[in-house]
């Protein structure tokens, strides 16, 4: 009889040591124990130039099925939230400290070139409150908001994607990354139970380059003053002027140049092609005949109307590309006065 009643001693002592688990977590978990908050991203597409921290998305989770609660809470529990991968989330996420002042963390599958390309911040509705580490959750209160009843019930919550890195470029698809979990003890030892957050579906389709011309507005280019004797004929040029394209570009690019203008803005040089702009003061009583303009590359192409002649080859970064102009003859007679003329210009970046 004593053996027996040491057994039975034995079996109360572990008993009592599992209730003193639930009551330390505060919660006891229902049936259901654990459920799951769905993201669903569709495809992200990064366009533009991207700099490092910059927001590039975000999203709010719907519960995956319909669970009324996690588990049975004291009054005023904490309940645990924290970044992580797993369901329930076991293992913490990689921390890259704060980003717009919310800890953040490197997103799963992101990882190229000896660096993670994006980032995410995880955020609590109810509290605005951002999930902490593992090592260091954020304690929230079961009864926060509208819950009055002490019960843990999947909370809602969202996601902030960031570039981690300036233009990234992996493509990384979504789909099954957990982001993070809300479970009823710091360490999700307790019964298995909690919330894990994940994306059900998306895309990060990868940054392509792209371009863009920073001074489009404030190109001008001014000749000294010439001679007509400077221009004895048909065809001639004279004077170069030169200014300045200043194109940011975020990958390699290579970039065309086209005018635009009215026919009658234009007309042939002497090899047919309708290079030469006219000049505009040219029926104003100071305004000289005959002679306009021709722009051109730097390796001496002219700019053709409506038609797109190669202009550089660009690289990440701010390239600056010389754009240059000259006095061109193309009247039969001409006349001295003033030369001036607006040339419109298409840059097309492929």
């Amino acid at each position: 009889m004593r053996f027996v009643k040491h057994l039975f001693l034995m079996q109360t002592v572990l008993l009592c040591g599992a209730m003193q688990q639930a009551l330390a977590s505060g919660c006891t978990p229902s049936s259901t124990r654990h459920t799951l908050m769905n993201a669903f991203a569709g495809t992200i597409k990064v366009s533009g130039s991207v700099e490092k921290y910059q927001e590039i998305a975000r999203f709010n989770f719907q519960q995956d099925a319909p669970v009324p609660y996690i588990a049975t809470c004291t009054d005023d529990a904490t309940i645990y939230a924290y970044a992580g991968q797993g369901s329930p989330t076991t293992s913490g996420a990689i921390s890259i400290g704060n980003i717009d002042g919310q800890p953040a963390y490197t997103l799963p599958n992101s990882f190229a070139g000896g660096l993670y390309h994006y980032a995410y911040v995880l955020i609590d509705d109810l509290t605005g409150r951002p999930y902490g580490e593992k090592t260091n959750p954020t304690e929230l209160k079961v009864n926060d908001g509208d819950n009055q009843d002490s019960k843990m019930r999947p909370r809602s919550a969202t996601v902030i994607l960031y570039a981690n890195i300036d233009n990234p470029s992996k493509e990384v698809y979504l789909s099954n990354i957990t982001l993070g979990g809300l479970l009823p003890d710091p360490l999700g030892a307790s019964y298995g139970a909690g919330v894990t957050y994940m994306f059900k579906s998306g895309q990060i389709a990868p940054v392509t380059a792209s371009c863009t011309l920073e001074n489009a507005h404030n190109l001008s280019i001014h000749l000294p003053g010439a001679p007509v004797s400077a221009l004895p004929e048909i065809g001639s040029t004279h004077e170069k002027g030169k200014d300045e394209l200043r194109i940011k570009c975020t990958g390699e690019m290579k970039a065309s140049i086209t005018l635009n203008l009215d026919n009658d803005q234009v007309t042939s040089d002497e090899s047919g092609d309708d290079t030469v702009v006219k000049n505009q003061k040219e029926n104003d009583r100071d305004g000289a005949k005959g002679i306009g303009f021709v722009v051109s590359t730097d390796d001496g192409k002219r700019l053709v109307n409506r038609s797109g002649v190669f202009l550089k080859e660009l690289g990440d970064g701010t390239s600056y590309v010389p754009i240059y102009a000259e006095y061109y003859r193309y009247g039969h007679e001409v006349s001295a006065g003033k030369v001036e003329a607006i040339a419109n210009f298409v840059v097309e970046f492929k």
